[in-house]
């Protein structure tokens, strides 16, 4: 492939969200159907979350077992979807079934919940860093430490004795993050799709179909996550007007780890704002990432001389 005949940024954005839109389309029925097993275990997950940072009795051997039974879900529900986007195929069960590419799914996603889990560490060792700045500033300030073990008022109060070079330091520092952070997982961004694709775990040539276009792919995968994110308000804001309730997993919980109000309507409405999030966003994500695939994986193919 010459240079002048390689998809551009702008056509990959293009044609991306183009096919991604239609996809949606077409296979939204099979994406609530599939996705609302996923969002059951998502509300769960959610509200065990919330009672772990809640609670004093925290649940972490179900949160846990919450986060395992999300994973095994969620590997079927991707693979129906992913399929269909990548060569229209449904089958029976709506495409969910159990086997040689959910078994390749399942390890490239231990393979991600690694790289989350490193860039989780990562993230802790900016905080880290925020805070020795902190400590530092406040000592030349001659001002009291922070003298308190919860999160939530601690984290207000760093950087409130920062100076000019305390900030840039601190600036820098998330910046250099963010960009490695983006950069890292648009990179591996197309290894679910390659791997359904070829038939065979694909992690890390996703590397080889992503280089060069990182910041075209970010900006599709945001570009995909979006449309979720509004509805997600949108529901919430509208729902919780109509029960008077917050519906917002994090103001669902009491400090004991109850549910606050009347716990059935705000749980059947949870899931249902957590549904409809969920079956959008799979299908953008499926739609997008398989037009991405397509189109990096020839472009790469005929980029390499016979």
């Amino acid at each position: 492939m010459t240079p002048s005949s390689r998809p551009t940024s702008i056509s990959l954005l293009r044609n991306a969200s183009t096919n991604a839109v239609k996809f949606s389309g077409d296979a939204w029925l099979q994406a609530l159907v599939v996705t609302l097993p996923l969002a059951l275990a998502t509300v769960w997950n959610s509200l065990l979350a919330a009672q772990v940072y809640r609670a004093d009795a925290k649940p972490f051997d179900l949160y846990i077992l919450s986060l395992l039974v999300l994973v095994l879900v969620a590997i079927p529900v991707h693979a129906a979807l992913l399929r269909r986007a990548l060569n229209g195929t449904v089958g029976p069960a709506f495409g969910v079934r159990i086997g040689g590419d959910e078994g390749h799914l399942a390890i490239v996603a231990l393979l991600g919940i690694l790289v989350f889990t490193v860039l989780g560490a990562a993230g802790l060792g900016l905080v880290a860093v925020i805070a020795g700045l902190d400590l530092a500033a406040r000592a030349g300030a001659d001002a009291p430490p922070i003298d308190s073990e919860v999160v939530d008022a601690v984290m207000p109060m760093l950087g409130e004795y920062f100076g000019t070079g305390e900030w840039i330091a601190a600036g820098v520092a998330i910046a250099v993050f963010s960009i490695f952070a983006i950069w890292f997982l648009s990179r591996l961004s197309l290894a679910y799709a390659a791997t359904i694709a070829r038939g065979k775990i694909q992690a890390l040539p996703s590397f080889a179909l992503t280089r060069g276009r990182w910041i075209a792919v970010a900006i599709i995968l945001v570009a995909a996550l979006l449309p979720g994110m509004a509805l997600r308000y949108g529901l919430e804001a509208m729902v919780s007007a109509s029960l008077g309730l917050p519906i917002a997993v994090e103001q669902l919980t009491r400090a004991d780890g109850s549910i606050a109000g009347p716990a059935m309507p705000v749980l059947v409405a949870l899931l249902v704002v957590v549904w409809l999030v969920t079956a959008l966003t799979a299908l953008l994500y499926a739609g997008a990432t398989a037009s991405l695939y397509a189109a990096l994986s020839r472009d790469t193919a005929e980029s390499v001389p016979a």
